[in-house]
């Protein structure tokens, strides 16, 4: 998929990559289908990496992944390195 560098989605993305990054433990985001097991979906979003994936009790509330942001959904996916 090829986004035009002046398109909403491109714009709502940066918009939103920049906001995630201050987030600790976020070590990327990216475009991409939800990952559900180790099926992709069909819905589409942002990616967001972290060093660590923790249950929703561990993370302090400052630091929570948002499920949407920019009407974009968000997938945290641990990872691989």
């Amino acid at each position: 998929m090829s986004i035009s560098p002046s398109s909403p989605l491109k714009e709502r993305y940066r918009d939103a990559r920049e906001k995630l990054l201050q987030i600790p433990g976020v070590t990327s985001v990216s475009l991409g289908y939800k990952e559900t097991g180790k099926d992709l979906t069909d819905q589409f979003g942002l990616r967001v990496y972290v060093q660590q994936k923790k249950s929703a009790a561990e993370v302090p509330v400052s630091e929570m992944i948002p499920t949407e942001i920019n009407g974009l959904t968000t997938d945290v996916v641990q990872s691989q390195v």
